[in-house]
């Protein structure tokens, strides 16, 4: 089954195409052929000089250090991608019409983080730390202000410079709230400066953490959420992208609605023990991907073993689903109960959660206002017309996360959460983290160039203002802290950047066909920055990965033009320019890395 980049799909399953023409060698070649790329040395295996020497090789040991590492700390040992792939700046991995948000540059790595709390958090502004700051620093700094010992093997590490001295605090926040709006990175803000006025006063009035990035790549929802709740990086938590490699198959990574995949436990995980249960600790949110906020719920057991370090080895250690954390000292022994966890897919059924593990109050299905919110998005436009900026999008209930309707009444939703459940009542510290997906629903579906982004960050800020309006009223004003961020920038439409919407389907194809196999039968799966291959195929078939990454290095634009289409007139003259950075096998990335940090010096 290959899983594509936007869902799952299906092929065929036919046996592989051996006929006349076929690109492939013996087993035998392959096998002596792979003797010769690699040596042994005190017990790793090397790259070979000849190796070094190759087109992929050389093209990877080209990527800039830094963004190098971004991939590293995105793949865990044996659950990420064969290959990797690397698209050539603006390129990126869509069709014209659609964008991708997965990868190591800048422009989607650049997030805001900002926390904002009266008495527990510094009202500073802007703060610029001399280290890099990712937003797995967000988890540790939470942790500090609920006295929780944090694991000194994780990649986060506290901004304490944010908070107001310990003994300044003479008591613990009532609720700690994370806001997560995805796809809300900085370069969507600067496209649309005048569409967050109230965040940005949030920004000036408590403290906004400048250079903060996500830390790893892919930047996708799943491995940056998971990122933010626990406190690490891919290569340690385990999500290292929306499919992964575990138990010898390759599966969504919060499969069955449960974060049994996660390798290490949240900041919830470790602190709900902490108080026998006793604190109240929630998620509303759109997606299973967003569950690695939150943790593994009621499945969470602190005596279970833990998962590598980020200094692990590069085996497939990591496909037992094994969890815990060598860490994750200060906890009761408790394990966890369930956690309000809600997935909220739409209105009434489509809230959801998996029962055996969370927590679902029955009362979020019937929240009233969803009509009114819904006519609020239709008159907002300055027409009365059943749709939202000439979108027929607003009596689908499937198709509300793609407007402004959803962002409103999610709010409601939340603060109706806050009040039935008496989060922040107590003096025992409560947990709330929410996703607000609308950002990025849009952005994918009408990009964020257009007025519908500046349409929905603004009503996304509206709903902001509302919440912690309300948060001051239920809870009260100086006894709950904020923790805002985002979990990945946008790209802009391929035409306006003039970059090359990389069509996969067209790439895996010819891939393929160069090897001699069936597509459904080579790929496991396929994404906009890696790719999962059958390895027992591989074998059979004497195929390398060293061979792949050569043939898909050298590829072309103009190999990559779909079947029966014509591309744009903008792209006539590159036809011949070669659409990718680098494509390496994942488990030569040490010597890569090794080989830039040379180039650096």
């Amino acid at each position: 089954m290959i899983l594509a980049v936007a869902g799952a799909g299906c092929t065929g399953s036919g046996a592989p195409d051996q006929g006349a023409g076929a690109q492939t060698r013996s087993a035998s070649s392959q096998a002596n052929d792979g003797a010769s790329l690699t040596t042994r040395e005190g017990g790793t295996e090397r790259l070979t000089r000849r190796a070094k020497g190759s087109a992929w090789f050389q093209a990877a040991c080209s990527v800039p250090e830094a963004r190098l590492r971004r991939i590293e700390r995105g793949i865990f040992p044996g659950r990420g991608p064969d290959l990797v792939l690397a698209p050539r700046a603006p390129n990126y991995v869509a069709t014209f019409g659609t964008t991708s948000h997965s990868g190591p540059w800048d422009y989607l790595q650049k997030v805001p983080l900002v926390f904002y709390g009266p008495g527990f958090i510094k009202s500073q502004g802007g703060l610029r730390l001399e280290r890099e700051v990712t937003v797995a620093d967000l988890a540790p700094t939470l942790a500090e202000l609920l006295d929780v010992p944090w694991p000194d093997d994780r990649w986060g590490k506290p901004v304490t410079e944010a908070l107001v001295p310990a003994e300044q605090r003479p008591v613990p926040p009532r609720l700690i709230v994370t806001v997560v709006w995805d796809g809300g990175g900085w370069n969507v803000l600067d496209r649309w400066p005048d569409s967050w006025p109230f965040l940005r006063q949030v920004m000036a009035r408590g403290t906004s953490v400048e250079g903060a990035i996500v830390g790893s790549s892919p930047s996708v929802t799943p491995a940056i959420h998971a990122n933010i709740g626990t406190g690490t990086l891919p290569d340690q938590h385990g999500i290292a992208d929306i499919p992964i490699r575990a138990e010898g198959t390759v599966a969504d990574s919060f499969r069955d609605t449960s974060g049994e995949l996660m390798k290490v436990p949240t900041l919830a995980d470790l602190y709900d023990p902490m108080t026998a249960n006793k604190a109240k600790v929630a998620l509303l949110a759109t997606k299973s991907w967003h569950l690695g906020m939150i943790g593994r719920g009621s499945a969470w057991n602190p005596g279970e073993t833990d998962g590598p370090s980020p200094s692990g080895d590069s085996g497939d250690s990591g496909d037992s689903g094994s969890s815990g954390d060598s860490g994750s000292s200060g906890d009761s022994g408790d394990s966890g109960d369930k956690d309000i966890a809600v997935i909220a897919e739409g209105p009434g059924e489509r809230i959801f959660t998996n029962p055996d593990l969370y927590g679902l109050p029955e009362y979020l299905r019937h929240v009233p206002g969803l009509a009114q919110d819904i006519h609020t998005t239709d008159i907002g436009d300055g027409l009365l017309d059943s749709a939202w900026m000439g979108h027929d999008v607003l009596q689908d209930p499937s198709l509300l996360h793609f407007t402004p309707a959803w962002a409103l009444y999610q709010t409601r939703l939340l603060e109706s959460l806050v009040d039935r459940e008496g989060l922040g009542d107590d003096e025992v510290p409560d947990l709330l983290f929410t996703n607000y997906k609308s950002i990025d629903e849009v952005g994918h579906r009408y990009n964020m160039v257009n007025p519908e982004m500046k349409a929905i960050v603004g009503y996304s800020d509206q709903g902001l203002e509302e919440l912690t309006g309300r948060l001051d009223d239920e809870v009260g004003r100086g006894r709950w802290v904020l923790a805002f961020t985002a979990d990945h920038g946008q790209a802009p439409a391929a035409e306006v950047v003039g970059a090359w919407p990389i069509h996969i389907v067209t790439l895996v194809d010819g891939l393929a066909e160069r090897f001699g196999v069936e597509s459904g039968d080579l790929i496991e799966a396929q994404r906009p920055t890696g790719l999962w291959l059958d390895r027992s195929l591989m074998g059979a078939s004497g195929i390398t990965l060293e061979e792949m990454a050569d043939w898909l290095t050298a590829y072309t634009l103009e190999e990559n033009i779909p079947e029966g289409t014509t591309p744009p007139e903008q792209y006539e003259s590159r036809l011949r320019e070669k659409i990718f950075e680098a494509v390496f096998p994942s488990r030569w990335l040490p010597d890569i890395l090794e080989c830039a940090a040379k180039g650096a010096r």
